[in-house]
């Protein structure tokens, strides 16, 4: 009799221990991919300022993962996938013609948010709330 509770408490506690691991992993893709947005958006901010930044977000992310619906953690599941896609997307502005004042050519800037966006788009429905909440100020 005791063992058969244990047993459907233990995969609970698995359950659990993976889904968190899961998300802890999504949020550490996240953080690497917000830290250098966030130094390209506001450079020369103070270090430390960013650092209390981005505990923040992981501290909200972490909060609001383990609550997300399944079709987000599907998304979740494809944080990888959609990293580098968005590493993609930053390469590809990269290469755009500049203009004269040095910014990128903003059609191409369009182009390579649009090929993305192809790519991403049910995340971006999926987990969009979610990362504007978590970026809170």
């Amino acid at each position: 009799m005791r063992r058969r509770l244990l047993v459907p408490v233990l995969l609970v506690l698995l359950g659990c221990t993976e889904h968190d691991r899961r998300c802890a992993h999504a949020r550490d893709v996240m953080l690497t991919l917000w830290e250098q947005s966030l130094k390209d958006t506001l450079p020369g901010q103070d270090e430390a300022a960013l650092r209390r930044t981005l505990a923040r977000a992981g501290d909200r992310f972490m909060a609001q993962c383990s609550s997300l619906p399944s079709e987000s953690q599907a998304c979740i599941d494809r944080i990888d996938e959609l990293a580098t896609l968005e590493q993609e997307r930053r390469a590809a502005v990269e290469r755009c013609p500049r203009q004269a004042d040095g910014r990128p050519e903003p059609a191409c800037v369009q182009a390579a948010r649009d090929w993305a966006d192809q790519r991403t788009a049910d995340c971006q429905l999926a987990l969009g709330a979610m990362f504007t909440t978590v970026l809170e100020p």
